[in-house]
């Protein structure tokens, strides 16, 4: 029987991703981020410019205020972004990002 979880109920996210079971995840409105909601919901794809947002600064010092292009997917929450700085590409998770008006 498949059961509704709540995403912000880790030990049951952690027994799908062991494979104990398989519920559906639910979101979880208390502890959605407004940031994540925005870049996701919006129309992101290849080519959108982004830069760090607050959040991504505040974890990743060293990236500072750059800007960059969007050149795909990382995986279901990540974006791959090619700052103007850089050679390579990195993954960044979509918390981190916002995009450039």
């Amino acid at each position: 029987m498949t059961r509704t979880i709540k995403r912000c109920d880790a030990g049951a996210v952690m027994a799908l991703w062991q494979g104990r079971g398989e519920p559906r995840a639910a979101p979880c409105i208390a502890s959605t981020d407004p940031a994540a909601l925005r870049l996701s919901s919006a129309a992101v794809g290849v080519g959108a410019r982004v830069r760090m947002s607050a959040l991504g600064r505040q974890r990743h010092p060293r990236y500072g205020a750059r800007q960059g292009v969007i050149v795909g997917r990382g995986g279901p929450s990540s974006w791959r972004v090619k700052f103007d700085d850089a050679k390579t590409v990195q993954s960044i998770h979509q918390a981190y990002l916002e995009v450039v008006a």
